[in-house]
C-alpha cells in the first residue's frame, strides 16, 4: 500500500469514528428530560399540499393546523408530558416556494408549553425574472441589471466586460511588467519583460524616486508587436532608487503599470599586512577589491605626498609615530572606495639594564643580555645601554655558572631594570646544628634551635623534633632563606628526652641534612614538687599517669606493624590523623600555660584558674584520643537492597505522602541501584585510650563503585533504628541527616568510601542490614509514581452520556493529533528514541574524559568546544539527557584546568620569570573562585604556597 492510499484509508477510517461518536452524542443529548434545546429536522419538501414534521420524543398525540393559524401563532399547543413528539400536517397554498424550513422552538425546564413555533423563508416568489428587460431572464442573462450584457450580444474584446455571457471570449487587459532583479549592484543589469496585448503601442519611462521634481531618462519605445518582450534597462551605475513606468495603449484604452528597482554599491575592500613595524624596518600591505566592475584600479597617496598604483606596495619609514595612507579604488565604472591605513611605526625608547648576583648583590659583568635582535654584554659595572621599541620584549639574560634568566616586560617609557641572577646549583645545602648541643639541657619553654645552611640559592629550612626513643620525627617549623648565615627556629616544649634535626632544600630540589642531635627539657636528673606542672604529663596529683607525648609518639611507631584488618581499621578511623592532632594539641597548651607565667594583665588566682582549664583539656585527650586498636572480629561481604528494604525506606523517607504509589517508588529505586556497586567491610574494634579505658565499636567501611552518577543523584545510607539510635552512630566520612535514620552521603573527589561506626558492638550479621539506596532528589514521587489510572479513572460510575463525551473526546484528540505534525514529532520520538547526536554528544563526552585521565587538557579542551556546539543542536529532551554529564564534565576541566596553572606558575617561579609567574597566578586565582568548595580545598594548600613564594621573591 502506498502512502497515498495509506493515507486516504486512515482518513477515512477517522473521519468515520469521529462522525459515528457524534452520532451518539447526539442520540444521548434527546434521551435526557428537560433539554433546554430541541433540534427539528426536516425531509426534502415536494410542492405539495401536505409536509410531514418530527421532533423528537415519544407521540402523545398528532395536530393539523391551517397555514394561515400557523404563521400569526394562534394555534398554540399543550402537553401534559415534557418527552414528546408531534406530527403536525400543515397545509400549503399553491405557487408557495418551501426553500427554508428551519422551526425555532422555545422551550424551558419543566414547562411544557410550546410558546411560538415559526415557518422562516416562505414566500411566493416569481421563478426566473427579467429585470432589465432586454429579453433574456435571469436564469440566463449573466447581468440581468445591464441590457447590453446578454447571450445575443456581440462581445467587445478587452472592455471588461462579459457582453455576450460568454466566459471564453478574452474581456480584460493582461498587461504587466517583471524585472529579472530589483536589487542590483552598480554596473550590473537588470531585465524588464514587458506583457502585453499584441499590436499595442507600448512605451517606458525611467525616474528616480524621489519627492517633488525628479530627473528621468527619456521614454524608451519598444518597436514590437508580439508580447512578451524583454529589454535590458540602461541607467544603472548611478547609485539610487528608480521607478520604471509602463505604458500600453490599445484602441482608445490606455494603461499604465509601475514597478522599482534600486542600484547600491557594494563595493568592499580588505587590506592585509602587518601594521606595526620597527623603525627602519618595512612592510607589504596588499589590497583586495571585490563587489564592483572589474577590472580595478589602486591609487596610495603617501605621508610625504607621493603617489603609488598597484594592489601590493612595501613601505618603509625612518621616523617613529603613526603614518597615514590614502588608499582609493576604483573599478571600470568609475565607482570608488576610499580607506585610511594607519602604520605605527615604533618609538625607540632608552632601556638601561644591570645584572647581579641574586646571593651578594654585586654587579655581574660581561652578562650577556638580549632583547629581539639585539645582544650585548655588561660593562665592569654590571650596566648596557639598549634602545628597544616599545612593546612586550623578552629579554634574556646569560652569564656563564648562573641560571639563564628570562622575564617579560612592556616598554611604554624609558625604563631602569635591574636582573638579579642565581648561580647556577647543582650541590645539595650545606646543613649543620649548633645548638641545642648533643645531650644537652635545656629549660622547658619556649626552645630557640640555631643552626647554619650554604646554598648559592633560595633554601627552604624545616627543624624537626621527636622524642628520642621514637623513630618519628614532628614538623615544627619551616622558614625560607635568600642567602647562606646562621639562623633560629624556635618551638615549645615540655619536660622531656627529645632529638632535633634540620633539613633543607633549594628551589632545584637540591636537599641536605643535618646529623640528629639529643637533648632534654627540665634541669638535669631532678624534677622537685617546686616546678611547674608538666602540662603534656600531668600534676603531681597524677603522677600514675603517662606521659602523653610518650604515648603519643609510641603510637605512632606501633602504626607500621600493624596487621592487614589493624591497618584497614587505621585507615577508616583516621587513626594516624587524630594522634598527629593531639601532638600539635599539646604543644599548643604547652605554649599558653608557658605564656601564663609571663602575664601581667592577670592576677594570680586568675592565673591558676586558666592553669586549671589547660590542665582539663589536656585530661580530656587522655580518653577522647585511642593510641591503640584490636581487632576483634571482621568480615567482608556485597550485599544488596531487598524489595522489602526499598518499601521499609519509602514507607520511612515518604512518611507524610499518602497518595504516594509505594509500588511504582520501590521499581524506580530498584531501576537505579544499577549505578552503585557496594563492598562492605565490617571490623569488631576495640579502642584503646592512653588512661587504658576501651571502648567497643563496630567499624563499617563502604566501598562505593558510582557509574555515572548525576548531581541530583545522591547516596544515601539506611541505619534502621532497631540497630542504632541516632547517638550511636559516629561519622568519618562527611554525611548530612536527611531522615531519621537515613543520611545522605556526596562521594568527594579524592574519597571513594563511606565510613562510619557504631558506638556498640553488633553481631556481623546484623550489620549486613545496613544497607544504601541511590536517590534522585530533584524527581518528583508523584511523577514517578503516576500509572495513568489516576488521569482517567474507571473504577468511579460514568453514565451513558458521559461515556459518549468522552469518547468523542478521544475520536476528536486522535484525528486533531493525527493531521498535526504533532502525531510524526512525538512518533520520531517513540520510534527512534535518543537522537544520534546525542549518542554523538556521549561518546565526546567520553573522549574528553579519557584525555583528561591522561592529561591531555589541550586535547580535552578540543573537544569541550565541540561537545558545546553539537549540544545546540539537540532537542530539548535530549539535552536533558546529558546535561549532567556535561556540567561534571565541565567541573572536571576547571579542575585540571588550575592544576595545570599551578605547574606552570611553579615553574616560571623556579626560573625566576617573575611576571610570567604572576600573570598564572592571576588566573590561577580566578578559576579558584569558579571551583566547588571540596576541589577549591584540593588546590587550597598550593595556591597559598605558589602565593608565599612570589611574595618572597627579590625583583
Amino acid at each position: 500500500m502506498n502512502n497515498s492510499i495509506k493515507t486516504w484509508t486512515e482518513n477515512r477510517f477517522l473521519g468515520f469514528l469521529f462522525l459515528i461518536a457524534l452520532i451518539m452524542l447526539l442520540c444521548a443529548q434527546f434521551s435526557a428530560a428537560y433539554d433546554a434545546e430541541i433540534l427539528i429536522t426536516t425531509a426534502d419538501l415536494p410542492f405539495s399540499d401536505t409536509v410531514e414534521f418530527d421532533i423528537s420524543g415519544e407521540i402523545n398525540q398528532t395536530m393539523h393546523v391551517s397555514y394561515d393559524n400557523w404563521l400569526s401563532g394562534q394555534d398554540n399547543i399543550l402537553f401534559e408530558d415534557p418527552l414528546y413528539q408531534l406530527m403536525v400536517d400543515v397545509s400549503i397554498p399553491d405557487g408557495i416556494i418551501a426553500d427554508n424550513y428551519t422551526r425555532l422552538v422555545l422551550i424551558e425546564d419543566n414547562i411544557t408549553q410550546i410558546e411560538k413555533i415559526v415557518f422562516i423563508g416562505i414566500e411566493e416568489v416569481d421563478v426566473f425574472p427579467d429585470h432589465d428587460e432586454d429579453g433574456y431572464t435571469s436564469d440566463v442573462d449573466c447581468d440581468d441589471e445591464d441590457p447590453d450584457v446578454n447571450p445575443g450580444m456581440l462581445e467587445i474584446y478587452y472592455n471588461e466586460k462579459d457582453d455576450d455571457c460568454n466566459p471564453d471570449t478574452n474581456d480584460n487587459f493582461n498587461f504587466y511588467t517583471q524585472l529579472s532583479k530589483t536589487n542590483i549592484n552598480i554596473g550590473q543589469s537588470t531585465i524588464l519583460t514587458i506583457y502585453a496585448i499584441n499590436n499595442s503601442n507600448v512605451s517606458v519611462e525611467i525616474c528616480e524616486d524621489g519627492q517633488g521634481f525628479v530627473p528621468c531618462y527619456g521614454t524608451i519605445d519598444v518597436p514590437n508587436s508580439e508580447f512578451p518582450f524583454s529589454l535590458q534597462i540602461p541607467h544603472i551605475n548611478v547609485v539610487g532608487s528608480y521607478i520604471i513606468t509602463t505604458t500600453m495603449q490599445y484602441n482608445n484604452v490606455i494603461r499604465v503599470h509601475e514597478t522599482s528597482y534600486t542600484v547600491s554599491n557594494s563595493m568592499t575592500l580588505s587590506v592585509q599586512g602587518e601594521t606595526y613595524i620597527d623603525k627602519g624596518g618595512w612592510t607589504e600591505i596588499a589590497a583586495v577589491a571585490s563587489g564592483g566592475i572589474i577590472p580595478y584600479t589602486y591609487k596610495w597617496k603617501l605621508p610625504g605626498g607621493g603617489i603609488r598604483t598597484g594592489p601590493v606596495q612595501n613601505f618603509t619609514f625612518s621616523t617613529s609615530g603613526d603614518k597615514i595612507i590614502e588608499l582609493t579604488v576604483t573599478d571600470s565604472k568609475e565607482n570608488t572606495l576610499k580607506r585610511n591605513i594607519t602604520i605605527h611605526v615604533r618609538i625607540d625608547y632608552p632601556v638601561k639594564v644591570a645584572v647581579k648576583d641574586f646571593t651578594t648583590g654585586n654587579a655581574i659583568a660581561n652578562a650577556k643580555v638580549s632583547v629581539r635582535d639585539q645582544d650585548k654584554t655588561t660593562a665592569s659595572n654590571g650596566i648596557v645601554n639598549m634602545n628597544v621599541p616599545e612593546g612586550t620584549h623578552t629579554f634574556s639574560i646569560i652569564k656563564s655558572g648562573y641560571d639563564v634568566l628570562n622575564d617579560r616586560l612592556t616598554i611604554d617609557e624609558p625604563l631602569n631594570i635591574t636582573f638579579y641572577l642565581i648561580k647556577a646549583d647543582e650541590d645539595d645545602p650545606l646543613v649543620e646544628e649548633l645548638s641545642p648541643d648533643n645531650n644537652s639541657f635545656v629549660p622547658e619553654g619556649l626552645i630557640e634551635f640555631e643552626f647554619s645552611y650554604a646554598d648559592v640559592s633560595v633554601t627552604t629550612c624545616e627543624l624537626y623534633v621527636g622524642i628520642r626513643n621514637s623513630s618519628f620525627f614532628m614538623l615544627k617549623n619551616t622558614t625560607t632563606y635568600n642567602k647562606s648565615g646562621t639562623y633560629t627556629m624556635t618551638s615549645v616544649l615540655s619536660e622531656g628526652e627529645y632529638k632535633w634535626k634540620i633539613e633543607c632544600e633549594d628551589y632545584k630540589h637540591n636537599q641536605g641534612s643535618s646529623d640528629i642531635l639529643y637533648f632534654t627539657v627540665g634541669e638535669a636528673k631532678a624534677v622537685v614538687a617546686e616546678q611547674k606542672p608538666d602540662v603534656a604529663g600531668e600534676f603531681l596529683s597524677r603522677e600514675d599517669r603517662p606521659n602523653l607525648l610518650t604515648v603519643f609518639y609510641d603510637a605512632l611507631d606501633r602504626i607500621p606493624h600493624f596487621d592487614q584488618q589493624q591497618q584497614i581499621a587505621s585507615d577508616g578511623l583516621k587513626f594516624e590523623r587524630n594522634i598527629k592532632q593531639g601532638l600539635k594539641d599539646i604543644e599548643r597548651f604547652n605554649r599558653d600555660m608557658n605564656d601564663l607565667s609571663y602575664r601581667e594583665d592577670i592576677t594570680e588566682s586568675e592565673k591558676n584558674e586558666k592553669r586549671e582549664d589547660l590542665i582539663v583539656k589536656i585530661d580530656e585527650l587522655y580518653s577522647t584520643i585511642p593510641v591503640d586498636l584490636r581487632i576483634f572480629k571482621h568480615k567482608n561481604f556485597v550485599s544488596y537492597p531487598t524489595e522489602a528494604d526499598y518499601l521499609a525506606f519509602v514507607e520511612n523517607y515518604y512518611l507524610d505522602d499518602e497518595e504516594l504509589d509505594k509500588k511504582a517508588m520501590v521499581e524506580y529505586l530498584q531501576g537505579l541501584q544499577s549505578k552503585l556497586s557496594i563492598s562492605t567491610t565490617v571490623l569488631l574494634v576495640t579502642l584503646v585510650f592512653p588512661d587504658d579505658s576501651t571502648e567497643e565499636i563496630t567499624l563499617i567501611i563502604k566501598k562505593h563503585t558510582m557509574a555515572n552518577l548525576s548531581r541530583s543523584e545522591v547516596v544515601l545510607e539506611i541505619i534502621p533504628q532497631d540497630i542504632a539510635n541516632e547517638n550511636e552512630i559516629v561519622f568519618i566520612t562527611t554525611a548530612r541527616k536527611k531522615r531519621s535514620g537515613i543520611y545522605a552521603y556526596e562521594k568527594p573527589e579524592e574519597e571513594q568510601s563511606l565510613v562510619y561506626y557504631l558506638k556498640k558492638r553488633l553481631q556481623i550479621e546484623t550489620a549486613e542490614n545496613l544497607y544504601s539506596v541511590i536517590l534522585n532528589e530533584k524527581a518528583s514521587p508523584d511523577l514517578i509514581a503516576a500509572t495513568g489510572h489516576s488521569i482517567i479513572s474507571f473504577d468511579t460510575d460514568m453514565n451513558f452520556k458521559g461515556f459518549l463525551i468522552f469518547m468523542i473526546i478521544v475520536a476528536i484528540s486522535t484525528y486533531v493529533f493525527h493531521h498535526t505534525d504533532s502525531f510524526d514529532k512525538v512518533k520520531g520520538m517513540i520510534q527512534k528514541g535518543p537522537s544520534k547526536s546525542m549518542h554523538y554528544v556521549r561518546v565526546l563526552i567520553n573522549d574528553a574524559l579519557d584525555n583528561l585521565e591522561v592529561g591531555q587538557y589541550d586535547n580535552a579542551k578540543l573537544i569541550f568546544s565541540e561537545i558545546r556546539l553539537s549540544f545546540e543542536t539537540l532537542n530539548p529532551i535530549d539535552q536533558n539527557l546529558v546535561i549532567d554529564q556535561i556540567t561534571d564534565l565541565a567541573s572536571q576541566m576547571d579542575l585540571a584546568y588550575i592544576h595545570d596553572v599551578i605547574n606552570r606558575c611553579e615553574d616560571y617561579i623556579m626560573h625566576n620569570e617573575n611576571i610570567l609567574a604572576a600573570d598564572e597566578y592571576n588566573k590561577m586565582k580566578e578559576v579558584f573562585e569558579s571551583l566547588e568548595s571540596r576541589e577549591q580545598e584540593d588546590v587550597f594548600d598550593k595556591i597559598v604556597d605558589i602565593h608565599n613564594k612570589i611574595q618572597h621573591k627579590v625583583l
